[in-house]
């Protein structure tokens, strides 16, 4: 998978190159961002009868917005976000939490409107992993599973959103995307894992 992950971080890296030798000197926007994470892991061979359910984590972060003209821009948003899933083989049921420190590289879109300005979002996401739990209703204690695991992931994100300009300094935003992530995180043989999620993000941007 080395290789694998290199080519990805290659054109991870040219992505963010070509993108932000595009940034015109227009006004930066900078500022928090907070939300929430619907997260999922596929599982390549899942066993019969096991089914596989989603996880709601926490997200929080920077967003850095690099405008290229009026309507394309570049889109930096470095955030702490919690992945995981709970698979279920009755009667046994078993949580895992993930967290990870990510670095979204997107390119976005916007459409101006009369009040707000709708925008489109696309772009790869690195991911370090920082932690990885696991729980089980088979015993009460929560084990550190970290070593099994690959300590990156790289995904691509896609999404829409909203900007609401609250004076020429000030605008406050809302995202909801999907993170496909492309990575076998396992770093076992018996068959890939993948990470997805729906994030819903909302963030107050500031003029610099």
């Amino acid at each position: 998978m080395k290789p694998i992950f290199l080519k990805n971080r290659i054109l991870y890296f040219a992505f963010c190159i070509a993108l932000l030798g595009q940034i015109s000197t227009a006004q930066i926007f900078i500022g928090p961002s907070a939300g929430v994470n619907w997260g999922i892991f596929k599982v390549e061979n899942q066993s019969e009868g096991v089914s596989n359910s989603s996880r709601i984590g926490v997200a929080i972060g920077v967003i850095a917005d690099f405008p290229l003209d009026k309507i394309f821009s570049i889109r930096v948003e470095p955030s702490y976000i919690q992945k995981g899933t709970e698979i279920t083989a009755q009667p046994t049921i078993n949580k895992f939490h993930f967290g990870y420190l990510q670095v979204p590289i997107e390119a976005k879109v916007s459409i101006p409107t009369s009040i707000v300005n709708v925008h489109i979002i696309v772009g790869p996401n690195i991911g370090y992993l920082l932690s990885a739990k696991f729980q089980s209703t088979d015993f009460a204690q929560e084990l550190d599973i970290k070593d099994g695991y690959k300590n990156y992931d790289f995904a691509l994100d896609a999404g829409v959103g909203l900007d609401y300009p609250v004076s020429p300094m000030v605008k406050a935003g809302i995202d909801i995307k999907y993170s496909l992530g492309l990575v076998n995180i396992d770093k076992g043989t018996a068959g890939a894992i993948n990470t997805r999620g729906f994030q819903l993000m909302a963030g107050i941007l500031f003029a610099i």
